[in-house]
């Protein structure tokens, strides 16, 4: 993972992984303006958090443009390819949610 390098200003370069959480008001503007903001300037992995469809998409940035690598919704698993082995199971993030 490649996440810039430490000056005094602080840490300086995109960060490898962005986590959304889509919010009715904002999601089109996550979904286009800021993700083709992200892949611009070089995030590397950007996940969606969808609560009211509940979903969960992860993508990867290939020659500047994300592309959709896994997406899980409602109760099933979501298995990032960015963390292998990991497993997250959606009826534990959307626990309350109605």
């Amino acid at each position: 993972m490649t996440c810039g390098s430490v000056s005094k200003r602080g840490i300086e370069g995109a960060p490898d992984l962005l986590i959304e959480i889509l919010s009715e008001s904002t999601a089109r503007y996550d979904r286009v303006g800021k993700m083709q903001l992200y892949a611009r300037f070089g995030v590397e992995w950007y996940w969606i958090a969808d609560p009211r469809e509940k979903t969960l998409e992860e993508f990867h940035n290939e020659n500047g443009s994300f592309v959709l690598i896994e997406k899980a919704s409602g109760d099933s698993e979501f298995s990032p390819k960015l963390f292998h082995g990991l497993v997250i199971p959606l009826s534990k993030v959307w626990e309350g949610r109605h």
